[in-house]
């Protein structure tokens, strides 16, 4: 499993800003040390002293971190940047825009934790076999 480091980070948001025609402070108001903190997150134990039993729990811990970040993006930001994360590590997303923003409304909103978007993963990821 392969993190997505800084430089990806910075790529997605701005693609993400480009293609939605919105600006954002996001990487003016998070320091590059905060956003790679926040980006190793998935690979750290839990508060419990578990490992995030699986890719899907790495991507919902992942989302769920970007997700309270100060910005126009952030509600929806924190659960495309799993989706993002699942996909550079070989999984297919098997979901419409539609699902996807729903997904992202229910994190954003408090509906749904971490636990509740790593099952939406597990349901809409796919792992792609290697060749």
């Amino acid at each position: 499993m392969k993190p997505l480091t800084l430089e990806d980070y910075l790529f997605i948001e701005f693609r993400l800003e480009y293609s939605c025609g919105l600006s954002s402070e996001r990487s003016i108001l998070l320091d590059p040390s905060r956003i790679e903190e926040k980006l190793s997150c998935p690979f750290e134990r839990s508060s419990s002293g578990e490992d995030f039993p699986d890719d899907y729990a790495k991507a919902a811990v992942l989302a769920t971190e970007f997700s309270d970040c100060p910005s126009g993006l952030s509600l929806r930001f924190g659960t495309v940047l799993g989706c993002i994360f699942l996909m550079a590590n070989g999984y297919d997303l098997r979901a419409n825009d539609d699902q996807i923003y729903e997904a992202a409304m229910n994190v954003a909103s408090k509906l749904w934790y971490t636990v509740d978007l790593a099952q939406w993963y597990r349901t809409h990821a796919v792992k792609v076999q290697q060749q």
